[in-house]
């Protein structure tokens, strides 16, 4: 979704416009040409037709085509698309719980924006406190609060400093549970969640396959497929 953020100096308030699919084109919707458009095209200009000549060059990648009748029944079933099996209540709670974490957080463009704000608003709060103006305070004092924890990263770093502080006077049940706050926000930083099997093409090296891990916070790449330069395991 496409949105627009809007923000007040005391709260903050999200808009979303979405697009709807009439403004997406399908790529590769364009029609292949017709070869006799070919021979249209040669007469027009007083040239003989060469359709056949070009066509005849071509070669394509799919078998000859049978006729009909040679095409039994039984395999002509083989082509009907395979039915899927519902998704399991597992499947169906975990889909949700993901969405409804997401929707805690902004993201795209929204995020480049709220951070913008934010930036303001920390300006704003230091004048104000030069001043002495406790009402602005507290209305930038909130406002922050709010900005601040639509942003995953934000939540994520904060979450874990409380986590730590908490754990170190002992007080292990709010530790754990800003610790549960933590990664769930750290499930919303695609930097976070690379894990699994990569493959890619680098040069006369060919198709290569590294296994992508964390450790912390740490991304490691492990190479599943070695070449000269780097060996497998490594």
């Amino acid at each position: 979704a496409v949105g627009a953020f809007s923000v007040s100096p005391i709260s903050t308030q999200r808009t979303f416009q979405r697009y709807s699919s009439k403004h997406f084109m399908s790529a590769g919707s364009a029609a292949m040409p017709d070869p006799s458009d070919w021979e249209k095209n040669d007469n027009q200009k007083g040239q003989p037709s060469q359709s056949k000549e070009r066509m005849s060059g071509m070669s394509s990648p799919f078998p000859p085509a049978s006729s009909p009748s040679s095409v039994s029944s039984s395999s002509s079933n083989s082509f009907l698309p395979l039915e899927s099996d519902p998704p399991s209540p597992q499947r169906l709670s975990r889909i949700r719980k993901e969405a409804e974490t997401k929707s805690k957080f902004v993201h795209g463009d929204e995020l480049i924006e709220i951070r913008k704000y934010v930036q303001n608003i920390k300006a704003d709060l230091k004048s104000a406190k030069e001043t002495n103006d406790n009402s602005r305070i507290q209305d930038l004092t909130k406002a922050l609060y709010d900005s601040q924890n639509l942003d995953a990263e934000y939540v994520y770093m904060n979450c874990l400093d409380l986590a730590k502080l908490h754990k170190e006077d002992n007080r292990d049940d709010k530790a754990e549970e800003y610790m549960k706050e933590a990664l769930e926000a750290r499930e919303c930083l695609p930097q976070f969640n690379l894990q699994g099997l990569w493959v890619g093409k680098y040069g006369d090296h060919g198709y290569e396959m590294i296994n992508v891990t964390y450790a912390g916070d740490t991304l490691i790449a492990t190479k599943v497929t070695g070449d000269k330069n780097v060996p497998k395991c490594k």
